[in-house]
């Protein structure tokens, strides 16, 4: 099983400690959904920490939907897309890295995070429909 193994897409693992949930490894993590949800889905009030590491080119879709005790998410740089609803309603999250590397992030990633203020991506990202709440000022950087 996926639990066991701590997998959370082909050479992308998992490892929550001490409420810091660390995604590690190399390649794109899995799109998880309402009827495959994240391998940690029954830890989300656990979880207060994200940290994608270097190597990790993607943030898989719905992978921290609800996690509503998160409050700051480390992205390596390398991170190349944040899938659909990746952090759909985290509401207790007010800091977000997102490296130059980043060049897509798609709809509703940030969709419900109202304490989140503001974020800088590069400034040719492409963004979906409602990334982000109308309430985050988003800035840009050269990237």
């Amino acid at each position: 099983t996926a639990a066991a193994t701590n997998s959370c897409g082909e050479g992308v693992t998992w490892a929550l400690a001490d409420g810091t949930l660390t995604i590690s490894g190399t390649g794109r993590m899995t799109n998880f959904t309402k009827d495959a949800p994240a391998p940690w889905a029954d830890q989300a009030d656990q979880i207060t920490a994200v940290v994608v590491e270097a190597g990790v080119t993607t943030v898989g879709g719905s992978s921290f939907k609800g996690c509503t005790n998160l409050t700051t998410v480390t992205l390596a740089d390398g991170v190349e897309y944040i899938e659909t609803a990746a952090f759909n309603g985290c509401t207790a999250l007010t800091e977000v890295n997102i490296p130059l590397s980043v060049g897509y992030i798609k709809t509703g990633a940030f969709k419900g995070c109202t304490a989140l203020t503001s974020v800088t991506i590069r400034d040719n990202c492409r963004l979906d429909m409602n990334v982000f709440p109308d309430t985050v000022e988003v800035n840009y950087a050269e990237g």
